[in-house]
C-alpha cells in the first residue's frame, strides 16, 4: 500500500516524480493499493505506468486530465476498487480511458464549479458507460462550488435530472450497496428531488440490495415559495422495502 500527496501548488503538464521511469515505485511488483491525492495532470504515459502494476486499489483525486485522442482501453484486470474524485469532466475522460471489469467498488466524488448548469448529462452517460456489471458498491457524491452569496443558478436544457442520475444504474443488477448523494448551493429544491413516482420506478432494481442512501442536500440564501411535491408514501417505501429484502 502506497499514498502519495503532492504539495498543493505543484503542476505537472506530462509527468509526476512518482511514476517517472526512474522512480523506485515502478520496481514494486507487488504494490497493490495506491493513493495519489493532490493537483496533477493524469496523462497518457501515467496510466500506462500505473496498468503495469499489480492494482487493486487505486484512488486519484483533484486531478486534470492531458490525454491525446482516444486509444485502446488500458486494462486493470486486478482492480477492485476505484475512487476518483475531481470534476466530473476529468472523470468521464479517465472512465472512457480505462477498463476495470473485475471492480466490484466505485466511489466517484464529482465536483461542478459550473456557473450555469450541473455536470452535462451527457458527462454523466459516458461515466456511467464505462461501469463494469461487476459492481457490488457504488457511492457517487456531487458537489456544486456555488457561493451561497452567488446568484441563483439556472439549470441548462442539457443539465442532468432524476432519471440521468439514477435510472441508467438499474442494469447494475449485481448492486448490494448504493449510495447517491448531493449538496448544491442556489439550486432549486426540486433539482434532483426524489419523487414518489421516482422511487416506485425503481422497485424492480437491484434484488440484492443491502444498502440505499438518496440524499440531497440545497443550501441557498434565497426563500422559495413552492407548492408541496409529491414525496415518497409509506406504502411506495414499503414497496420498496418488500422487493428488497436485504436491505439493513
Amino acid at each position: 500500500s502506497f499514498r502519495f500527496d503532492l504539495p498543493w501548488g505543484y503542476r505537472s503538464s506530462s509527468q509526476i516524480p512518482l511514476l517517472d521511469d526512474g522512480s523506485p515505485i515502478r520496481r514494486l511488483y507487488n504494490l497493490r493499493s495506491l493513493d495519489i491525492d493532490s493537483a496533477f495532470a493524469v496523462t497518457h504515459r501515467i496510466l500506462v505506468s500505473l496498468s503495469e502494476l499489480p492494482l487493486q486499489s487505486l484512488t486519484l483525486g483533484h486531478f486534470s486530465t492531458s490525454l491525446p485522442a482516444r486509444s485502446p482501453r488500458l486494462q486493470f484486470p486486478a482492480l477492485q476498487g476505484l475512487s476518483l474524485y475531481t470534476e466530473a469532466s476529468a472523470i468521464a475522460e479517465i472512465m472512457q480511458y480505462i477498463s476495470f471489469p473485475n471492480a466490484t467498488y466505485l466511489y466517484l466524488g464529482i465536483s461542478d464549479n459550473s456557473s450555469s448548469t450541473l455536470a452535462h448529462r451527457t458527462t454523466f452517460r459516458s461515466i456511467y458507460s464505462a461501469l463494469p456489471v461487476s459492481l457490488r458498491r457504488l457511492e457517487i457524491k456531487i458537489v456544486s462550488h456555488q457561493s451561497e452569496r452567488s446568484a441563483e443558478v439556472p439549470l441548462g436544457p442539457n443539465a442532468i435530472n432524476f432519471d440521468d442520475f439514477v435510472q441508467p444504474l438499474q442494469f447494475l443488477r449485481n448492486l448490494r450497496e448504493l449510495i447517491l448523494c448531493a449538496r448544491l448551493y442556489n439550486h432549486t429544491p426540486e433539482f434532483l428531488e426524489l419523487l414518489n413516482g421516482d422511487l416506485m420506478s425503481l422497485i424492480p432494481s437491484w434484488p440484492e440490495l443491502v444498502l440505499f442512501e438518496y440524499n440531497v442536500e440545497h443550501y441557498s440564501h434565497y426563500t422559495y415559495h413552492t407548492q408541496p411535491h409529491d414525496r415518497p408514501t409509506v406504502d411506495t417505501i414499503f414497496a420498496f422495502a418488500r422487493t428488497h429484502p436485504h436491505l439493513l
